[in-house]
């Protein structure tokens, strides 16, 4: 499972069912060996402060690869792409979110055609190669 996290869901993470959703990960990554990735994205580099470190730290305590990447310093050729939230199962289904202007989460979406699926893996690559894993 590949993962993106944006600065529009950061509250999510102290909510009940964001417990409910680390919990099911930490089983499948304890009783199946499942892979979980997942990159935190900011706007910019202050926004990787010590309330973003804790929650990496306490996810790479449950098993999941963590990384950070601040928009702002993006390399040009990577910096063109989408960045809503998504998270890839398997490489064989997408659910993305897309935020309003409100910065809430206004739609949520199922997709699992593989040229999208393509794109976003692409996407997801793109973003953890050039995430920090050291923070």
């Amino acid at each position: 499972m590949d993962a993106t996290s944006s600065f529009v869901e950061r509250n999510y993470w102290d909510s009940e069912p964001a417990l409910r959703y680390l919990q099911a990960q930490a089983e499948a990554i304890a009783q199946r060996g499942v892979k979980v990735r997942r990159l935190f994205i900011v706007q910019k580099p202050e926004g990787v402060d010590p309330a973003l470190l804790r929650l990496c730290e306490d996810q790479r305590n449950m098993g999941i690869d963590t990384r950070v990447v601040a928009l702002s310093e993006l390399p040009p050729n990577v910096r063109r792409g989408t960045t809503n939230d998504f998270v890839i199962f398997d490489e064989t289904l997408c659910y993305e979110v897309e935020p309003d202007l409100l910065h809430e989460n206004a739609k949520t979406t199922l997709n699992a055609r593989e040229d999208h699926l393509r794109q976003r893996v692409k996407r997801f690559r793109e973003l953890w190669d050039v995430g920090l894993s050291d923070t």
